[in-house]
């Protein structure tokens, strides 16, 4: 099912099947998970923000309650890559896009959360969202997000979470 484009939705488009899969674990904790809608892997950094831009920013006008999310690996460059990233994105529809990631690549997180499968490592990411705990989410390989956690609680958690 569909998400209501006309009501408050966040549309996720993953770099990769692993970052899809913590997409997946986190859509399990979520209070309202039609409201989510996850796309298929880009295949790449460069093609998810292309993704953005052709099919979801030219309408984003059309539907004022929707929010992106650019779910990539940052492979070392947390700052720059993310900063390039929103460069890219239209003025004005930058405050809807959030860019989150893994400062290196999603396996590294995999590894450091003992081998967890990355749907049960999303559940937990959404379970501190939900909490506002953020733990996982001050680990080195997450530290990085901590400005786009606060926008994305602040504009977000409140449609996803009770």
């Amino acid at each position: 099912m569909s998400v209501n484009a006309y009501e408050p939705h966040l549309i996720i488009i993953p770099e990769d099947d692993a970052t899809r899969q913590l997409a997946v674990g986190f859509t399990l904790i979520t209070d309202f998970p039609r409201r989510i809608d996850i796309r298929q892997p880009e295949g790449g950094w460069t093609k998810v923000v292309q993704r953005c831009l052709e099919d979801y920013c030219p309408s984003m006008n059309s539907f004022p309650e929707r929010k992106i999310l650019l779910l990539v690996d940052f492979d070392g460059n947390p700052s720059a890559r993310r900063d390039l990233l929103k460069s890219q994105l239209p003025e004005g529809l930058q405050e809807r896009v959030y860019v989150i990631g893994v400062s290196s690549e999603a396996e590294d997180l995999k590894r450091r959360c003992n081998h967890k499968s990355f749907e049960v490592i999303g559940e937990d990411l959404a379970r501190e969202c939900s909490s506002q705990t953020h733990n996982l989410w001050k680990d080195e390989l997450l530290s990085n997000n901590q400005a786009e956690i606060e926008r994305f609680d602040r504009d977000v958690r409140p449609f996803l979470f009770r």
